[in-house]
């Protein structure tokens, strides 16, 4: 993964850092267009939202799952049941 930000977050610094940088027109010897230059930010921006929509699998085991999930477990190893535990008071207050 490329860090704790999220999609969003490092699409905004991009733009921003976009918005920030000095505008310079470079002559271009190329053949390429504004169409060609679309398309390749649009095949940028998919495959940076298919790395960051990807389910980190190293963190699967230590999910904690559905209330329902939650609940179950906590019946079946004798505690009370999710809606008493949340409805309680912290002990810190």
């Amino acid at each position: 993964m490329l860090g704790n930000n999220t999609y969003s977050q490092r699409l905004s610094g991009v733009l921003n850092a976009a918005m920030d940088a000095p505008i310079v027109k470079a002559e271009t010897t190329s053949s390429h267009d504004d169409a060609e230059d679309v398309l390749r930010l649009a095949a940028t921006m998919a495959v940076l939202s298919i790395i960051d929509s990807r389910e980190d699998t190293s963190r699967v085991g230590r999910n904690s799952g559905s209330s329902w999930s939650m609940d179950h477990r906590r019946v079946k190893m004798g505690k009370s049941d999710l809606m008493t535990a949340r409805s309680r008071r912290a002990i810190w207050r």
